[in-house]
């Protein structure tokens, strides 16, 4: 399927069909083979391969449907200042992947009207996600302050911190933009800048609130840590 010249993936995971038929004369073969007119080694056998086949169609169900999970919301990466990967001959930029004319051609599937279905998230996924963020708002309050449903609200806390993209609870995160852009990767990997690049000079332009600052605070945080003189200039006179 990911070999083939014209990819489909914006359309039902209809792989979930296959995978629940093989599942059930899987389940038929091990419990009842005479139904099938199979004695029981033969039962034995027909189950693990319809398993396998049920299996491997599964997994072809699971990249449709995390493909378009993916355009429908972003993938959060939150890494600590002192575990960013960056090292004395590199500069760790973020996370990102290399853009091709497929991801072009992706990008451009996901345009089309008939493809809105499986690039927005539904009125039922965004309610599951801001109730998951209510339920982790007070997993926090319940956990500092009821000792008596602590224990609840760690688990409560695991259920919807859980950063997977088949989890319904994991909250929403409204960060403007498309995860399109995003989502038509196939996995990010750390976008590194070799130091010996930087005499070239750098120049970020973007519009506000598109995260120009918090690329400032990314070189600037790894330039001090090593060892390098940073000096900020900010014409504009914020207090941040």
């Amino acid at each position: 399927m990911t070999q083939a010249v014209l990819e489909a993936k914006l359309r039902p995971p209809i792989e979930l069909w296959s995978a629940a038929v093989a599942f059930g004369c899987a389940l038929v073969a091990l419990v009842a083979p005479w139904a099938l007119m199979m004695p029981p080694e033969f039962g034995w056998i027909t189950a693990l391969l319809a398993s396998g086949f049920g299996a491997l169609r599964s997994r072809e169900a699971f990249r449709v449907l995390r493909y378009q999970e993916g355009l429908k919301h972003y993938n959060l990466t939150k890494i600590a200042p002192h575990e960013l990967p960056g090292t004395a001959n590199e500069l760790y930029l973020g996370e990102g992947f290399e853009w091709t004319q497929l991801h072009t051609q992706r990008k451009v599937d996901a345009a089309q009207p008939s493809a809105r279905p499986y690039v927005v998230a539904s009125k039922r996924s965004l309610r599951l996600r801001k109730y998951g963020r209510r339920l982790e708002a007070w997993a926090l309050t319940a956990r500092e302050h009821r000792p008596a449903l602590r224990a609840i609200a760690v688990g409560v806390a695991l259920a919807t911190g859980y950063q997977v993209w088949w989890n319904p609870l994991k909250p929403f995160q409204d960060l403007g933009g498309t995860p399109i852009l995003h989502g038509v990767g196939d996995g990010e990997v750390p976008v590194m800048l070799r130091q010996s690049e930087r005499p070239g000079h750098m120049i970020v332009l973007g519009t506000t609130r598109v995260g120009k600052t918090r690329l400032l605070e990314l070189l600037a945080t790894q330039d001090i840590h090593n060892g390098h003189v940073v000096i900020m200039i900010d014409p504009k006179g914020h207090k941040r």
